[in-house]
């Protein structure tokens, strides 16, 4: 899912991210600098396929991402 500066996306946290610019684009998916309230982060977005165990990478993330 490729986007462009400007483009909105919200999260299933209900944030709404606002692409700044894209850093990057490799084999597993593309990685955006994002604004969320006021604070720059970024965003990795996976293309289909590019996790080899999506569900113990989502339950990682569940219980160490802030």
């Amino acid at each position: 899912m490729e986007l462009k500066v400007g483009d909105r996306v919200r999260t299933q946290k209900g944030h709404v991210l606002q692409v700044q610019k894209a850093i990057g684009a490799g084999g597993q998916g593309w990685v955006y600098s994002v604004e969320d309230d006021g604070l720059a982060k970024a965003l990795k977005i996976y293309k289909p396929n590019g996790l080899l165990e999506p569900e113990k990478f989502i339950r990682n993330l569940e219980q160490n991402a802030s």
